[in-house]
């Protein structure tokens, strides 16, 4: 759930900040000081797609974070954009393997019939061995 407020307020949820990064959405956000998941992964992250503006818990009052929202009202982020297409790329990877996958099928169907057929051709009433 995207939050509506301009910037939106966040607890640094992994899955949140990227979308709102993907959206290319300004938005302020709170790291769990001892939290390592969110102070390596998610604060690199942030750092590498250049998104958002990192709040302390410690440091933040009323009065600073009121300013800070009051500056990124309307303003334009300079983030780097995440790519958005990964389910159509995964399908269409996933599509390749079984085009490979069935014709792999195919090919060694057919290798076992025309070794059947050389081989079995003096036995009667065998099944094919594949």
């Amino acid at each position: 759930m995207i939050p509506v407020c301009a910037p939106p307020i966040v607890q640094a949820s992994g899955t949140l900040i990227l979308e709102l990064t993907a959206l290319r959405r300004p938005f302020l956000y709170f790291l769990l000081e001892r939290h390592f998941e969110q102070q390596f992964h998610v604060a690199g992250r942030l750092a590498r797609h250049k998104a958002g503006l990192k709040m302390s818990f410690r440091a933040t009052t009323p009065e600073s974070l009121a300013g800070r929202i009051a500056a990124n009202i309307g303003k334009k982020i300079r983030c780097d954009p995440i790519p958005v297409d990964g389910a159509t790329n995964a399908a269409e990877k996933i599509k390749r393997f079984l085009a490979w996958l069935f014709s792999i099928q195919d090919k060694t169907k057919n290798l076992c019939h025309k070794k059947y057929r050389t081989t079995a051709s003096s036995r009667t009433n065998n099944p094919a061995p594949c």
